[in-house]
């Protein structure tokens, strides 16, 4: 068997130095191709990738939200900088995100709520039975219409923290977007939304954002900050797989050599050996001893194998050193 793959080898090698100049050629053509990609690498953060596609608890989720939506709602507050929020100026800027909205591709319509929302209404009683009709049709202009829009809004508490603050002062645009191959992570998601948001900043009103795509969103912005994201690094001391960022430099193979110096530590039952590291206290192999770990990014890859893995690996640092 060793024969025979030595045999393998040495052909294969007489092959590529006697072909040198072909072999050369293909590898840089394909390290030029796989570089003329990098411009469109794009981080994948959609929540799909992680869940286990054919549990039922997950087909379940998938299924309501194909039907109602409601994953990724995004609330965004509009507060006037002088007065409340009962001033044309201010509803019309809700009145324009709600279209914008609604025209948006990733927008689940029927989820995109405002005073501006024909599914907004007015629900009252009249003579001849009950009335209902949308709480704003049109974005009122004369002191008339706008009392007429404050009663109707009084006239219907669940409004309150929902669509408006009980001050008067603040109102909101709630939407709810789909994610899908078209947008990998919450960046491109929201792309469309800051767009329409920008067009209504100004000086007579602040504007927030809030909910869960908008989380994702700075999350997303921080991991791109990191030289490579490498997804599913293999923990060869648990057993498991773990989804960490690989730093610059050497700080994965350091990182490594202070968790084999930990086990060490385990199996040698030297007395500063923690049970499990708090902050700053790993091993460090350059004295022989447990001792710290001060270089930030070998510190975020151990805590980040603890947080993940952490029972674990200490129940395989426990073996090693029942083992030894």
């Amino acid at each position: 068997m060793h024969n025979r793959e030595s045999r393998f080898f040495r052909i294969w090698a007489e092959w590529v130095v006697s072909h040198r100049a072909l072999v050369a050629l293909v590898i840089i053509g394909t390290t030029a191709f796989l570089a003329s990609r990098l411009g469109k690498l794009q981080m994948d953060s959609n929540p799909d990738l992680w869940a286990p596609q054919k549990h039922p608890y997950v087909q379940t989720t998938n299924l309501l939200d194909q039907v109602f939506g409601g994953r990724n709602y995004t609330v965004i507050g509009i507060v006037p900088k002088q007065g409340d929020i009962y001033q044309p100026e201010v509803l019309a800027k809700v009145k324009r995100i709600q279209d914008s909205l609604e025209l948006s591709p990733h927008a689940v319509k029927h989820n995109v709520l405002s005073f501006a929302a024909r599914k907004v209404k007015q629900v009252k009683g009249g003579p001849d039975g009950m009335e209902v009709r949308p709480i704003m049709e049109k974005v009122p202009q004369t002191p008339e219409e706008m009392q007429r829009f404050r009663e109707a809004v009084q006239s219907m508490p669940f409004y309150v923290n929902a669509l408006i603050s009980p001050d008067g002062k603040a109102v909101a645009v709630v939407a709810d977007f789909k994610q899908d191959a078209s947008t990998p992570n919450f960046i491109t998601l929201n792309h469309d939304l800051h767009d329409i948001v920008d067009r209504e900043r100004d000086g007579s009103v602040d504007i927030y954002l809030g909910g869960l795509p908008i989380v994702g969103e700075a999350a997303d912005r921080q991991f791109m900050k990191m030289p490579i994201l490498r997804r599913g690094a293999v923990d060869h001391h648990a057993g498991s797989i773990l989804v960490i960022p690989e730093f610059s430099g050497n700080a994965i193979a350091d990182a490594d050599r202070h968790f084999e110096r930990y086990l060490e530590c385990r199996r040698d039952g030297l007395p500063r050996c923690p049970s499990r590291p708090s902050k700053h206290h790993y091993p460090d192999p350059g004295d022989g001893r447990c001792g710290w770990a001060r270089d930030p990014d070998i510190e975020a890859i151990l805590r980040g194998i603890w947080t993940l893995a952490g029972g674990r690996i200490h129940r395989s640092a426990g073996e090693s050193a029942g083992g030894s």
